[in-house]
């Protein structure tokens, strides 16, 4: 095989393993009582950075290092140094997945946020925080699809990760096609971040409750339930795991390494991430990371 070329299931296999270590130094470092060393990013209170998104975040790139090196392109929410490699030489021995689709390593970008739910984790709401890896892919369109991701909870019972990937499958606690079993749309939306731009979409669903037109009896709905939860992998995760229809977060405040990695698994799983405007995001490695049109995952 071409050396340059990377297998997607080899790679998914990686970024599988390197979530569930980084989970495990979160847990870690939040056990240990150490100072959190929590910074503000910017000006909005809730855009904290802890000790353990560091941490977490070189234990990944190094990971990702210490398997395809340099090549690989890698966009983490941190800014840190270059990390040393680990142990890690075979990927394919460490998740049994089908090799999936080839790939030119200058066609792959991996996204990363290595503690995504900071504000959650900073407050003692641990079950709220998930490791978040997506997989990026250029197309021959030259736009960059995700088509593969991981979803880490390192504080839940049992520390579930979802994963899935274009031709390489889906972890089995996802809910893939489920049949709808009640007229009731449940909705996850921010906590933190929730303004008059929410509300206004909010009320824009609750209003279409009921009507038919346009829609298959399936399609309809009769009330809206709002989930208000934290951070943007679990709101994903929660459409994955069948305890929410729609992800609807219509104003910036997220970035491509929040979305990745549950876009490509709810692409695999028939679904998507979009914009307000109903565009597919772009997750070119050298595009700004915030996703300024919001995002509507269903």
């Amino acid at each position: 095989r071409n050396s340059r070329e990377i297998q997607l299931g080899s790679l998914l296999s990686l970024a599988v393993h390197l979530s569930e270590c980084a989970g495990n130094q979160i847990r870690a470092i939040s056990s240990s009582g150490r100072d959190l060393e929590t910074a503000h990013k910017t000006a909005e209170p809730t855009d904290v950075v802890t000790v353990a998104d560091s941490i977490a975040q070189s234990v990944i790139e190094s990971g990702f290092a210490g398997v395809y090196g340099s090549a690989l392109k890698l966009v983490g929410e941190e800014d840190i140094p270059a990390p040393a490699s680990p142990h890690v030489t075979d990927p394919s021995s460490l998740l049994s997945l089908p090799p999936g689709a080839a790939y030119d390593q200058d066609d792959l970008c991996v996204w990363i946020d290595p503690l995504d739910g900071t504000w959650s984790f900073v407050r003692g709401v641990l079950e709220e925080v998930s490791v978040l890896i997506g997989i990026a892919a250029r197309d021959a369109s030259g736009m960059w699809a995700p088509v593969a991701g991981v979803i880490h909870f390192p504080f839940r019972p049992s520390h579930p990760t979802f994963w899935g990937g274009a031709g390489v499958g889906l972890s089995s606690n996802i809910v893939a096609h489920a049949p709808r079993t009640s007229r009731t749309l449940r909705v996850a939306t921010s906590t933190s971040h929730h303004d008059s731009r929410c509300a206004c979409a909010l009320q824009a669903v609750r209003d279409q409750a009921g009507l038919t037109e346009g829609f298959t009896e399936e399609e309809s709905w009769e009330a809206v339930e709002t989930l208000r939860v934290g951070g943007a992998g679990n709101k994903l995760a929660a459409l994955m795991a069948n305890e929410g229809d729609v992800y609807l977060y219509p104003r910036e405040g997220t970035s491509r390494w929040d979305s990745c990695a549950g876009d490509a698994i709810l692409r695999a799983m028939g679904g998507a991430c979009l914009t307000v405007d109903g565009d597919f995001v772009d997750y070119a490695p050298d595009c700004h990371p915030k996703n300024s049109r919001g995002i509507i995952a269903c």
